[in-house]
C-alpha cells in the first residue's frame, strides 16, 4: 500500500460512520439492552444514595456527645433497613440501625456493633471508640446528585455500564412492570425496600418470620413477593445439607443475592470499602463464590447439587457439592491471606460425619498459593474457582 493512501484513524472512522444505516430506535427492558447502543443520555432521577445510608449494623449516635466524653447511651429503638428514619430523642440515647437503612433524624455517625456491649438496653462503648460525624454513613448524593449524567448517548452497553452506573432504583422500576404483570403487584414501592432488606441478610438463614416483622408486612404478601423475587433472579436461596432427605425439606435455607453488583449497590459498599472492612466484605465475598459455584454447577459433567451445612452445634460449612452417588465436597469461605488450621473446622466436622461420602474440602481464601492442610483439607486461592485443576496440582 503507498503511504499516500493511509488515512487517520479519525477520518476513517468518519468514512465509516458515514456509510453506517442508523437503525431505528427501540425501548427494551433494561436486561436485553447488553450489546446494544444507548441512542439517549441517561441522567441520575435522584440522589444516589437517596438517604444518608449506614454502612454496617450498630447504634447511631451524635457524634458531638461524644467529642464531650460521652461513653453510655439508652436504646431508644430499632432503625429497619427500608423503614422510614426515626429521630433521636435526646443526645443521651442511641438508636440500633441495620446496613442499608436510613440515617435517623439528628444521628450522625454509626458505630459498629463490635465497639460497644449492651447490657439492660444501656450501651457501654469500648476503650477504643472515636467517631467522627457521618463515620460508617453513606453520604445522600455522594455516588452521583439527581440530574447528574450517567451514561451518555452512544455509549455501548455492556454489562458493567448496566450493573454498575444506573441507579438500582431505576432498575427495578423499569423491571416493575413485567413484575406486575406476574402477580398483579400494586404496591409497587414496597419492592424496592425489601430488596435492601433481602441484601442485608445475604447469606443469612432465611426468616420470613423476621423478615415479615422488619418489612411491616404480613407473611403471605411478604411470601409471595419474595417468589416474584426468584422469579426474576433477584434473590435466590440456597438447601441446607442434610443425610436425611427429608429434613432438607424442613431445615432452613440461606439468602443469595442474583447478583453481587447488586448486593454493594444495595449496602452502599465501594471499592475502598470491599478493601477496609472484612465485615462486609466476607458476605459479598461468600455472595461471589454462590455466583461462580452456580455457573460452573450448570455446565458440570456430573451436575451436583449445591447447599449449606449447619448444625445446632454451630459447626458450619458454607457450601457443600453433592453429587448424584451421594459423594461431598465441602468448601469455606475465608477473608484472609494467611489461612489456620482452625478455618478447616467445619470442613472437619463434616468429614467426620459423612466419612467415605466426604472427598475433599477446601477453604477460598484471598492469598496467592494453594496450600495443603491435610490429604484432603487444601485452602485454595478464590482464583482456584475457574483455575481449580492448576491450584490443586501445586499443592
Amino acid at each position: 500500500m503507498q503511504a499516500s493512501t493511509l488515512i487517520t484513524p479519525r477520518l476513517a472512522e468518519e468514512a465509516i460512520n458515514s456509510r453506517l444505516t442508523c437503525l431505528p430506535i427501540e425501548s427494551l427492558p433494561l436486561t436485553q439492552c447488553v450489546g446494544g447502543t444507548l441512542r439517549e443520555n441517561i441522567y441520575a432521577e435522584r440522589d444516589a444514595p437517596p438517604y444518608d445510608r449506614v454502612y454496617m449494623d450498630g447504634i447511631a449516635v451524635d457524634s458531638e456527645q461524644l467529642r464531650r466524653g460521652l461513653r453510655r447511651f439508652q436504646i431508644q429503638a430499632t432503625q429497619a433497613a427500608g423503614s422510614p428514619a426515626l429521630k433521636l430523642a435526646s443526645g443521651e440515647n442511641a438508636i440500633e440501625v441495620m446496613t442499608g437503612s436510613v440515617l435517623p433524624v439528628a444521628a450522625d455517625c454509626v458505630i459498629p456493633v463490635e465497639q460497644y456491649d449492651v447490657a439492660d438496653g444501656v450501651v457501654s462503648l469500648k476503650s477504643a471508640v472515636a467517631a467522627t460525624p457521618y463515620h460508617n454513613v453513606h453520604r445522600r448524593g455522594s455516588d452521583s446528585r439527581q440530574g447528574a449524567l450517567l451514561l451518555k448517548s452512544g455509549t455501548l452497553l455492556r454489562a458493567p455500564e448496566i450493573a454498575a452506573r444506573h441507579p438500582v432504583t431505576y432498575d427495578v422500576r423499569t423491571r416493575g412492570r413485567d413484575v406486575r404483570d406476574l402477580a398483579n403487584v400494586s404496591g409497587l414501592r414496597e419492592l424496592p425496600r425489601l430488596l435492601r432488606l433481602a441484601a442485608s441478610r445475604a447469606m443469612g438463614l432465611l426468616n420470613f418470620a423476621d423478615l415479615s416483622r422488619d418489612a411491616a408486612m404480613p407473611q403471605t404478601t411478604l411470601q409471595r413477593y419474595w417468589a416474584l423475587f426468584e422469579a426474576t433472579f433477584l434473590v435466590r436461596s440456597l438447601p441446607p445439607w442434610h443425610a436425611n432427605l427429608g429434613l432438607r425439606l424442613v431445615k432452613t435455607p440461606k439468602v443469595l443475592l442474583g447478583d453481587t453488583g447488586l448486593l454493594c449497590h444495595l449496602l452502599g459498599l465501594d471499592a475502598a470499602r470491599l478493601q477496609g472492612d472484612d465485615l462486609m466484605t466476607g458476605a459479598a465475598l461468600e455472595c461471589f463464590v454462590a455466583g461462580e459455584l452456580t455457573k460452573q454447577v450448570s455446565w458440570s459433567e456430573t451436575r451436583p447439587g449445591l447447599f449449606h451445612y449447619r448444625t445446632h452445634t454451630q459447626h458450619e460449612v458454607d457450601f457443600v457439592l453433592e453429587d448424584g452417588r451421594g459423594r461431598l465436597v465441602g468448601i469455606e469461605v475465608k477473608k484472609t491471606a494467611s489461612p489456620a488450621s482452625s478455618d478447616f473446622k467445619g470442613l472437619r466436622h463434616l468429614a467426620e460425619q459423612t466419612g467415605k461420602r466426604f472427598l475433599r474440602g477446601i477453604l477460598l481464601y484471598t492469598g496467592a498459593s494453594s496450600v495443603a492442610f491435610e490429604s484432603n483439607l487444601h485452602a485454595v486461592p478464590v482464583s482456584g474457582l475457574w483455575q481449580l485443576e492448576a491450584e490443586l496440582a501445586q499443592s
